[in-house]
């Protein structure tokens, strides 16, 4: 899919050879589902977060994924 394929690139170099193909395919799932735009929608419209909110919350997630 497009959103796969632009996080995939989005976290290329995250997603290097220095994980292994088992970590890389957890992290990019990990990370797929975090910018899924369904998350997104959840934090904003459902739990009424502001923007900033969103933000840091989506930047939390993603980077406890990436360690």
């Amino acid at each position: 899919s497009e959103h796969l394929q632009w996080c995939q690139d989005a976290f290329a170099r995250h997603l290097g050879a220095g994980l292994g193909r088992a970590a890389r395919t957890r992290k990019t799932a990990q990370l797929t589902a975090i910018c899924d735009p369904t998350t997104w929608r959840i934090l904003r419209e459902d739990l009424e977060l502001t923007p900033a909110q969103t933000r840091s919350a989506l930047t939390e997630m993603a980077l406890a994924v990436l360690g």
